[in-house]
């Protein structure tokens, strides 16, 4: 699974990754979940991918935090 943020020219400014995600060994277990993030001054957009053929990732929620509120 990865995230990519563009910046407005459609430059990548940063990325984050897994190389594997978790999985459920049954129907019984709860679903997995886990986060990636980026961070740069200027993103304008992002790209989230890597599901396995047959397989597939639901992004279920986005958090957006302004520069002027950063510490």
């Amino acid at each position: 699974a990865s995230v990519q943020a563009y910046d407005q020219a459609e430059k990548p400014v940063d990325q984050a990754a897994r190389d594997k995600v978790p999985e459920r060994t049954g129907p019984e277990q709860p679903i997995p979940s886990f986060e990636l993030t980026v961070s740069a001054p200027e993103i304008t957009f992002i790209r989230f991918s890597g599901a396995q053929p047959g397989g597939y990732l639901v992004w279920d929620e986005l958090r957006f935090t302004p520069l002027s509120e950063k510490p």
